[in-house]
């Protein structure tokens, strides 16, 4: 792009922060940064006075993300940064690249914290502060990521260089060092603080206290420092990497956002504008181009179900045989059939739930147990217990649900590559979890009341069955299907001899077994 003397921040692009500063104060725009450069300013003195940050809690399981918190906010800060950071905020500007998957190393914002309280395992325990996360979901994620983390590694990046040891060869430990004194020098902090630290500086020569110890005398220079100036000079050094990559691409004109925001820059906008292109482009005194399309939100989801029911009318309206109505929803469609695919898995289940009522129904007294009709325990192929049959359902339920089962759920996507299709190996498993509650609970009952005529054993009794199935009972009322529970007087043995010499049987119940079946 051509140097345009309207154009404030072209020179600046080069220069050092403070006059990079000095450019932006005489735009008139160095006020938009106050409240971000006095947030940053005062959560440095909380972590360099000792205080800590931010919280990391690990989730509970594989499939439970871990969770960060910014807990050194005053509650006006706290309102600040919901607006300024919520995702949702974010997105409605047109933030739509914050990453859904995100490693947050918020244990180098405790760092500080650590240093002064824990020195000598300090760097241990702010490495394992770190956040995993499936979805970015709070303004603390943004927060962290975009602002918080950047300028606290910026910052101790002596010490993370000094904890991990001469790994380097000593040219590239030079270069290191050299590029660190740079970056405080134009910081302003005094660089007496680097001595120890420094290429040949003798930190090899330190023991582990005289280490500690040039660490905190590190983190107090830099909790002497002018510390909003601080904030503010790391700012510009940041947005100059923006201005640089706006003028690399805006060669002829204004750029899209989407050539303009690296990876290495989306965090720059979402910290310094809110996520907000168009306010980039106003601090940087440029028209959007033309073909710039900013996406407040995503467009409601829009499921194609019932069209099928519905092909006599549109036929009749369009003029045209109802046959070329299937045929062009089909194709729509994607498939050989113009019923939707929610239509297609509902008549499954509903001829697998006719099969499986059917085959309960039928049951009476000799005939084998039902264990087995439904695919539920995954550790159930190696089962030998007397009672179970393995994949039972292929010998009691109609062969064309079997074909439909097999046929729709052949396939599912994985919760880690959700790009990907794989072949399931489970379909009629996966098939039984849409049904939830429903099969667990009414295949449960049968199963206990089977075991309880025809013994060996069961694992609850007839009158004990709503508190041992309260759990689907519960999910059922909760979808507004719930299952009235019969009084327990109607729910004892039989009054015979066969029932009598049973009854010692039917009350043990199986801790040790699994939920899944009677």
């Amino acid at each position: 792009m051509a140097s345009d003397p309207t154009r404030w921040w072209q020179p600046a692009v080069e220069c050092s922060p403070e006059q990079a500063l000095t450019l932006e104060r005489a735009a008139g725009q160095q006020q938009r940064f106050a409240d971000i450069d006095a947030l940053a300013a005062r959560l440095l003195a909380a972590g360099f006075a000792g205080r800590p940050v931010a919280t990391v809690v690990p989730g509970r399981g594989r499939h439970t993300p871990d969770t960060a918190k910014v807990t050194a906010l005053t509650r006006e800060e706290e309102v600040f940064c919901v607006n300024a950071f919520g995702v949702q905020e974010q997105q409605r500007l047109g933030a739509w690249y914050l990453p859904q998957k995100l490693s947050v190393k918020a244990g180098a914002v405790n760092l500080p914290y650590l240093l002064r309280e824990r020195p000598g395992h300090a760097l241990t325990l702010a490495a394992d502060e770190t956040a995993r996360l499936t979805a970015v979901e709070d303004w603390d994620t943004v927060l962290l990521w975009a602002l918080l983390v950047p300028l606290f590694e910026t910052l101790l990046q002596p010490i993370r260089l000094r904890a991990a040891g001469e790994i380097f060869p000593r040219t590239e430990q030079q270069r290191f060092w050299t590029l660190i004194e740079e970056r405080y020098r134009l910081l302003g902090i005094d660089e007496s603080a680097l001595e120890a630290f420094r290429f040949g500086g003798g930190w090899h020569q330190l023991d582990r206290a005289g280490q500690q110890q040039a660490r905190l005398r590190l983190l107090d220079t830099l909790a002497a420092a002018d510390l909003v100036q601080l904030a503010a000079r790391h700012r510009i050094q940041r947005l100059q990497g923006l201005m640089a990559g706006f003028a690399k691409k805006a060669r002829t004109g204004t750029a899209l956002a989407r050539r303009v925001l690296t990876k290495e820059l989306q965090p720059v906008v979402s910290a310094y504008f809110g996520g907000d292109w168009l306010a980039v482009l106003d601090y940087l005194q440029a028209p959007p181009h033309p073909d710039e399309e900013i996406i407040t939100a995503l467009p409601e989801p829009r499921l194609y179900v019932g069209m099928a029911t519905q092909t006599a009318g549109m036929a009749a309206e369009a003029g045209i045989a109802e046959d070329e109505v299937h045929a062009m929803l089909a194709a729509f469609l994607g498939g050989g059939s113009s019923l939707s695919p929610v239509e297609e898995r509902a008549a499954a289940l509903r001829g697998w739930w006719a099969g499986f009522d059917q085959a309960h129904a039928g049951q009476s007294r000799g005939m084998p147990s039902l264990w087995g009709l439904v695919d539920q325990d995954l550790m159930s192929l190696n089962r030998t217990e007397q009672g179970y049959t393995p994949q039972l359902y292929r010998q009691r339920l109609p062969a064309d649900v079997l074909e439909r089962v097999g046929r729709l759920w052949e396939t599912v996507t994985l919760a880690r590559y959700p790009g990907s299709i794989v072949s399931n190996p489970r379909p009629h498993q996966t098939m039984a979890e849409a049904l939830g509650p429903a099969a667990e609970f009414w295949h449960g009952v049968g199963l206990t009341a089977w075991f309880v005529c025809e013994g060996p054993y069961s694992r609850t009794t007839l009158d004990r069955v709503d508190r041992y199935y309260s759990r689907p009972l519960a999910a059922l009322r909760a979808a507004g299907c719930p299952v009235d529970t019969p009084s327990s007087a109607n729910c004892k043995p039989p009054n015979n001899s066969w029932g009598r010499r049973r009854r010692s049987r039917t009350a043990r119940t199986v801790r040790s077994r699994p939920r899944t079946g009677r």
